[in-house]
């Protein structure tokens, strides 16, 4: 009975511990299948971690997906958050207009051409006209010049091109022979320069760079063309100061502080550096409006590729304190000798502020900004004055 009793226990002992045939089959075959699974992405693992293109958009966070394969939904949706928590957030928000300029060396021709007059403020003295003319060519870049200009390391955008510049200057009654002492000098120059400008988008810095060459007096012809312009010839040029070769090294930065849709505010510093003006400055811009950030605009239009743009809009003004060393139009050029009639440096206000305020539009591959422009007295016994100016901006 015992022996009986034994055998019967071991039946129903064994059928616990040995799985039923069809049950380990199943679980066998589910062991077979995931470690094929384990075993092809063990191979395409190596592929998954290669460098292939760099987004323009893209983290330094490496994720090995092999890893992930047994791990839960819920706990590969956690970490995704996580990494999208870690990557740096970009101060552009319209990602379609930044995948348009992905090419740097993508940078079309251009033409900027600046008027100013102090026609639109009704007055015909002292900064009375200036006209400058910028080719945008992506050929300069090759200078052995564009080697001084600054700009930003790792630039998103760098543009270069060719500039000409005229100014004219005049005391406030240009129509008379004798000199107006303790009134501005009569005064031209003209210069071709070259010109750097980079942009880097997600600092915010835009930095501008420029080396002129020319002569100022008048071999700068500032006297002939006023004349021309002038129903009643302006006599009093003959008194102007005289012909001085120049060299002048200028450098503008701007940085963004604040930015919304609809809304801009960024610090500036400018410094000139040479024979014609020593001076450097600090100062302020904002915009306000429907447009590209301040350090996409221009550039934008000098680097699209898809030339349906929207259309932009924006009012803007700007400030800026200068303290001024040394002004060739006032006081006469390092190699003048015998000019008629010049500022004395003691009579020079070292502190000058100038304020400006404008709109702008841009459509396509034109732009069009308009300005007004006030300026505090360069010297002791000077007026404050103000001037327009018209910028027309085509890329081709």
């Amino acid at each position: 009975l015992l022996f009986v009793s034994c055998s019967e226990s071991e039946k129903h002992w064994g059928k616990k511990l040995r799985p039923e045939p069809k049950k380990a089959e199943r679980e066998n075959q589910e062991i077979l299948t995931a470690l094929e699974t384990r075993r092809q992405v063990t191979n395409i693992a190596p592929e998954l971690n290669k460098e292939g293109p760099k987004s323009l958009y893209q983290s330094t966070r490496k994720l090995n997906s092999a890893r992930e394969v047994g791990n839960s939904l819920e706990k590969i949706a956690s970490r995704t958050a996580l990494v999208s928590r870690q990557l740096p957030s970009s101060p552009l928000r319209h990602t379609n207009e930044l995948l348009s300029i992905q090419n740097k060396s993508n940078i079309h021709w251009g033409l900027r051409i600046v008027f100013d007059n102090d026609i639109f403020n009704n007055t015909d003295y002292y900064y009375t006209n200036g006209v400058a003319i910028e080719l945008i060519a992506p050929l300069s870049s090759r200078s052995p010049v564009n080697k001084i200009l600054l700009g930003v390391r790792d630039a998103d955008v760098s543009i270069n091109g060719f500039s000409l510049r005229q100014n004219m200057y005049t005391p406030t009654n240009p129509d008379v022979t004798k000199i107006l002492t303790g009134d501005r000098p009569f005064s031209a120059f003209m210069t071709l320069g070259m010109f750097r400008e980079t942009t880097h988008f997600a600092r915010r810095l835009q930095i501008k760079s420029a080396i002129e060459v020319g002569v100022l007096g008048p071999a700068s012809l500032g006297g002939t063309i006023q004349s021309g312009l002038h129903t009643e010839e302006p006599v009093g040029w003959q008194n102007q100061i005289q012909n001085s070769f120049v060299i002048n090294y200028f450098l503008w930065v701007e940085k963004g502080l604040l930015q919304t849709r609809f809304f801009e505010l960024n610090a500036t510093g400018k410094v000139f550096a040479g024979m014609l003006f020593d001076k450097a400055g600090a100062g302020f811009s904002l915009r306000a409006g429907r447009f590209l950030p301040v350090f996409r605009g221009p550039h934008r239009l000098a680097a699209e590729t898809n030339k349906n743009i929207p259309l932009r809009f924006w009012f803007f003004a700007r400030g800026n304190a200068s303290f001024v060393l040394y002004d060739a139009t006032l006081q006469g050029g390092l190699f003048s000798k015998n000019d008629p009639y010049t500022i004395p440096a003691g009579d020079m206000n070292r502190l000058v502020i100038q304020a400006s305020a404008g709109f702008a539009v841009y459509s396509g591959n034109l732009g069009i900004e308009v300005e007004n422009i006030f300026l505090t007295p360069e010297f002791e016994g000077g007026r404050s004055f103000g001037w327009g100016r018209i910028k027309l901006i085509a890329v081709f």
